[in-house]
């Protein structure tokens, strides 16, 4: 299993576990993610696309090396949503929200504030992704 984790474990973080591929011959994977914001915790599953991975992992080294800026990972399925914002001193506010079905799910809308020192660790969680599930057919889906 590979798994992007988005703030420290045991405090307010979101999580992406891959769990595959449902069929080998595609680009879809399963995915569970996980949102602990506030008060509010949620677990449910969803399915990504691999293209919406190179994006996301692109604009998050940007941000990185500039700490101001957007960085964002939308899906297809849009049952999550992020914007990574830099405000140039090192702090990155987190701002989303989570669908636990596409289309007519529940919205969890969340803020989550971090500093630049969890990029580097997320920017190579995302690498090591799109080394395990490569892109094979979908080009990039508008964002």
């Amino acid at each position: 299993m590979f798994a992007i984790q988005i703030g420290p474990v045991g405090g307010e973080h979101v999580s992406v576990t891959i769990h595959g591929r449902p069929d080998e011959r595609d680009d879809w994977l399963d995915a569970e993610i996980d949102v602990s914001s506030g008060s509010f915790v949620g677990r449910y599953s969803a399915t990504f696309v691999t293209c919406d991975f190179p994006r996301y992992r692109a604009e998050l080294e940007e941000l990185y090396k500039r700490l101001e800026g957007v960085a964002n990972f939308s899906t297809v399925e849009r049952q999550l949503e992020l914007t990574c914002t830099g405000n140039g001193l090192g702090g990155i506010l987190i701002e989303g929200f989570a669908r636990d079905a596409v289309i007519d799910g529940n919205v969890l809308k969340f803020r989550i504030k971090l500093d630049q020192t969890f990029l580097p660790a997320i920017i190579q969680q995302v690498r090591e992704i799109e080394r395990e599930y490569p892109n094979r057919m979908h080009p990039p889906f508008p964002s």
